[in-house]
């Protein structure tokens, strides 16, 4: 083979050099800031704190005026034109809930304020889990895309090749057509390729709040990823049942829950009403009066409805807890196990199939270059190559998955 074209068979061997990557960290807070979910999610813990102050307060008083001895006119049924001789009673009335329902009542919306705050944090854990994965496939579509080009341009040399081999009668013919069509292939699929490439962007730009089309400036290198050897499941089961915002949203609603059952429990006992008033006879106020009223809780099939209704609520909060705990707990022990057997899997592809695929091209090469193989050889240890290459990104992608999913799970980074 001409020396030329050994040498472009050796720089194409030969690794290209890595990209600098954008900031991670800096993304997360971009998409914290602009994402008008967290911010939606945001406001609705706001206005439910805001209801925890007004829950405990009392009701609004009573102002009511009234006329007595208000004759009626002669002839006729109207009253008289005049209110002289009347007694007229200005009384002022306030409701007072038997004691403890209204601290009952604030705890229920403090427990409501608290869901909504830890629904927000979920929110915020599901975006910064989706944008974990969006740039992880984002930056395998790019390392895929990088290994397709640099295949397509070993096969436009191997062709070239091929054909200086025919030329001088020492190929074949279809030596050169096989080549070709394996190259049109990989056209082919690097079209395919960079539409994925578009649509992971994509994601990246809704979950920044970006228009589409915005290209960053750098994609993230891969996340570190812990070893799980150094980590015992038990541990992270535990930190995840105690930290998920879902499960800590599921034990404040259970605790409102409970409260509710206990005020309709409370219910059973009377409310009370008191008030004052002043009477005005003669043009003047003549006298004074006070009131007091209460409510009789006679109603026992509604009472018992409503017990009823609360402590089933309640113990319905109670399961679903429990149930999401137990979920949580499969959640990890499935996503920690994909970890490490993806994490192996990246071992055994970049410690040895790809190391043998890469020196298995060079010998196929150097084979070829001295008439001892043919195309064929070649565009076999090519594959194998290219398909080393693929399983490598492909065991990354899956551990930054599941890492994302792991971290969503416990509520924080690992």
């Amino acid at each position: 083979m001409p020396r030329p074209l050994a040498l472009m068979f050796a720089a194409l061997v030969a690794a290209a050099p890595a990209a600098r990557a954008e900031s991670f960290d800096a993304l997360l807070a971009e998409a914290r800031r602009a994402s008008p979910e967290i911010q939606a999610a945001a406001l609705d813990a706001d206005a439910a704190r805001a209801r925890v102050e007004g829950a405990a307060s009392l009701m609004d008083p009573m102002v009511r005026l009234s006329v007595e001895n208000w004759g009626r006119s002669e002839p006729g049924y109207l009253p008289q034109g005049s209110t002289e001789g009347t007694m007229k009673k200005l009384i002022v009335s306030q409701q007072l809930p038997f004691w403890g329902k209204r601290e009952m009542k604030r705890g229920i919306a403090d427990a409501e304020a608290r869901q909504a705050a830890f629904t927000a944090e979920q929110t915020a854990n599901d975006l910064a889990m989706r944008l974990k994965v969006a740039l992880a496939e984002l930056r395998g579509a790019e390392e895929s895309l990088a290994l397709a080009r640099k295949l397509e341009a070993r096969l436009g040399a191997i062709g070239a090749a091929a054909r200086v081999r025919y030329a001088q009668g020492e190929g074949q013919q279809p030596e050169v057509t096989q080549v070709a069509v394996e190259r049109a292939a990989i056209t082919a699929e690097i079209a395919r390729m960079e539409a994925r490439r578009a649509a992971a962007e994509a994601r990246v730009n809704r979950l920044l709040a970006r228009p589409q089309g915005r290209r960053l400036a750098e994609v993230p290198d891969w996340r570190r990823v812990p070893d799980p050897e150094r980590h015992d499941l038990a541990a992270l089961i535990d930190r995840a049942q105690r930290d998920n915002p879902d499960l800590k949203a599921e034990r404040a609603m259970q605790e409102g829950a409970n409260r509710a059952a206990d005020l309709a429990r409370r219910n059973w006992y009377p409310d009370v009403e008191v008030g004052v008033g002043a009477v005005r006879e003669m043009g003047r106020v003549q006298s004074y009066e006070a009131m007091v009223a209460f409510s009789v809780p006679l109603q026992w099939g509604l009472r018992r409805a409503e017990i009823g209704s609360a402590s089933a609520a309640a113990a319905a909060a109670r399961n679903r807890r429990e149930a999401g705990e137990l979920k949580v707990a499969e959640a990890v022990a499935a996503a920690w196990a994909d970890l490490a057997a993806a994490r192996a899997v990246e071992a055994v592809v970049a410690e040895t199939q790809l190391p043998q695929a890469e020196l298995g091209f060079e010998s196929a090469i150097r084979g070829y270059q001295h008439g001892r193989v043919g195309a064929t050889d070649v565009l076999m240890a090519e594959r194998q190559m290219w398909t080393s290459g693929l399983d490598l990104v492909a065991a990354r992608m899956q551990q930054q998955a599941r890492l994302a999913e792991l971290e969503a799970l416990i509520g924080d980074d690992l």
